[in-house]
């Protein structure tokens, strides 16, 4: 068995909604997960496949713990298998062996081992299973740590299926999901562990291949305790303040800025305008709320209307926009949206995340309102600016250094606007200590 070489986090971008005021998260801490390859002799890899070869009428469809009002067939679809006494020999002593190592190399607490569950999981064409964690219902709170060994009938004919293991964010003592992730790609032969609590979700799979042919399958299983396990939080990163005031001090500082005064307002380019306007009126009615932070949005969550990867395909068709505007080779790391503003509704004064929100845009789309809703935005020299957008109108800004803010409670039925963020694609590569170091 080997370690395999890019089982890192890769620290992808925002790929999906964020939890702050404009799409950034307030502290995320990525995942710990660990990936290994060539885990099973070839000899007992063939035999795992002739098991599920003879065993796969016995397939059934998989069961979920939905949340109330969800329906099962929208957050899981697979196939499954729970009798496995006759291979769970060919796992049986690895799995116990490395639980100590596993332990200790994740960051879970010791736990006395109760049991460790199991099953043989099947993904076909267009299976998936949403973002969850393992152990979030009474039923399987004791689940300390997960295992996801990894096989399929080489060739492999299958794409998708990778593993999103998503950050995670500490909300008064609560692991909540966050927005980042890392991927995980289902290689042939290799096992996944990462601890329970931690939010993932299986990408879809595609193929065009009949039966276990082109499938992606897993021997996948929990190590359970007998009672409730304990979980550590790490102690919070001294830059990420309580205060966002604080934030908006150091960075306004210490970060580099591009342009005479901070921010400009520019008009879309109609196609894309007509894209959003689109999608935002289809989705405007039967937009949830967003479940953002309270110490930015402090007078409740706004709507989200759910676009799809619209944002990202708009993002590149706007970029040049951006890229002339700031004078810089920018890359695309978030499209967030769209935000759907309801009356009484406001926005603390803050700045955005460093790492990667530097050149943004707010892409008004539409409102409903008695008066103009202005955000108000502090150039370079801290003067602040109210700029009022219509429709049709996008706010560029340097949004990790020109603090920004709607104070007023918003008078209307409802202000809807996607945020783009982008960071250069060279030179952009400060730390937290850095900036803790010339802190004002």
């Amino acid at each position: 068995m080997t370690i395999s070489p890019d089982n890192s986090p890769d620290n992808s971008p925002d790929n999906s909604p964020d939890s702050s005021p404009d799409g950034s998260p307030t502290m995320q801490h990525p995942s710990p997960f660990l990936q290994f390859d060539d885990f099973l002799s070839e000899e007992a890899v063939e035999k795992l496949i002739a098991f599920v070869q003879s065993r796969e009428d016995d397939l059934t469809a998989s069961t979920v713990l939905a949340r109330n009002g969800d329906n099962p067939q929208d957050v899981r679809r697979s196939s499954t298998l729970f009798d496995l006494d006759s291979v769970w020999p060919l796992f049986e002593n690895q799995l116990h062996d490395l639980l100590p190592v596993m332990r200790k190399e994740l960051g879970v607490p010791h736990f006395s081992l109760d049991h460790t569950e199991r099953q043989l999981t099947v993904h076909f064409d267009g299976d998936f299973f949403g973002p969850h964690n393992d152990n979030g219902g009474e039923s399987v709170a004791t689940r300390a740590m997960t295992y996801v060994y990894y096989f399929n009938i080489e060739p492999r004919q299958f794409d998708g299926g990778e593993l999103w293991i998503y950050d995670w964010v500490d909300q008064h003592g609560m692991r909540l999901q966050g927005d980042r992730y890392q991927v995980v790609e289902p290689r042939h032969n290799s096992i996944v562990f990462f601890p329970s609590w931690i939010h993932h979700e299986v990408r879809p799979v595609h193929t065009t291949a009949t039966g276990l042919e082109g499938c992606r399958m897993t021997f996948n299983g929990w190590y359970r305790t007998a009672a409730m396990p304990e979980v550590e939080l790490p102690a919070p990163e001294p830059f990420i303040e309580d205060d966002p005031d604080i934030v908006a001090a150091i960075l306004r500082e210490n970060l580099p800025k591009f342009t005479a005064t901070g921010f400009a307002i520019v008009d879309t380019p109609p196609e894309v305008h007509r894209l959003l306007a689109e999608a935002y009126a289809a989705g405007l009615e039967s937009a949830p709320q967003e479940g953002s932070d309270p110490r930015y949005l402090t007078s409740g969550d706004p709507s989200f209307v759910d676009i799809g990867n619209l944002g990202y395909e708009v993002g590149p068709m706007l970029q040049s926009i951006h890229e002339e505007w700031s004078g810089q080779e920018l890359e695309l790391t978030a499209a967030y949206g769209i935000r759907t503003y309801r009356r009484g509704q406001i926005l603390r004064r803050h700045v955005d995340r460093f790492e990667t929100h530097v050149i943004s845009s707010v892409v008004h789309i539409d409102h409903e309102s008695d008066e103009p809703w202005p955000l108000e935005i502090e150039d370079h020299d801290g003067v602040v600016h109210k700029a009022a957008l219509e429709a049709g109108q996008m706010l560029l800004y340097e949004s990790a250094v020109c603090a920004h803010a709607r104070p007023e409670p918003f008078a209307g039925e409802h202000y809807g606007s996607l945020f783009l963020h982008f960071k250069p694609t060279t030179g952009w590569d400060f730390t937290t200590e850095e900036l803790l170091t010339r802190a004002p």
